[in-house]
């Protein structure tokens, strides 16, 4: 039988499994194993505190990432660290790790963003999934023309 101890860590490497899976299913378009990185149940995705709009809801993520960012960006890559994971229940967690971003859109400008991700974890069957994901800036970002919201 496993340790609660052996238990809490077996979750927090799987909810920082989640964080890096996160990252490289954005950084290599692929939307279909990033949807299933989410709650069913009106998961958020927050990037207003970089003026990159709020989204709630499976269907509004999907569309945020397919129709916009997919759109504009030709290379991206998440550098994700500084991982704390706490709260864990049953259930629930709740965690943060910080985020450098790079990329070239397909006009030929660049970006550059350093945050941290606030999140909250909610336990689906055996895996873990984002309920909520709230970025917030380190540093001023370089955003270009993607500050202008989806439309």
């Amino acid at each position: 039988m496993a340790t609660l101890h052996a238990i809490a860590v077996a979750d927090r490497l799987d909810i920082i499994e989640l964080a890096s899976r996160y990252a490289f299913f954005v950084d290599t378009f692929q939307l279909e194993p990033l949807m299933k990185l989410w709650v069913d149940d009106d998961p958020t995705f927050d990037e207003s505190r970089v003026a990159l709009g709020n989204n709630t809801g499976l269907d509004n993520i999907r569309s945020y990432f397919a129709d916009f960012v997919f759109v504009q960006m030709a290379k991206m890559a998440h550098i994700t660290t500084n991982h704390i994971v706490e709260r864990i229940t049953d259930t629930t967690a709740r965690g943060s790790c910080s985020v450098l971003v790079e990329g070239e859109m397909r006009t030929g400008e660049t970006m550059r963003a350093a945050a941290y991700y606030d999140d909250v974890y909610h336990r689906v069957g055996d895996t873990w999934k984002f309920k909520s994901r709230v970025v917030y800036p380190l540093t001023t970002p370089n955003l270009g023309s993607l500050v202008s919201e989806p439309g």
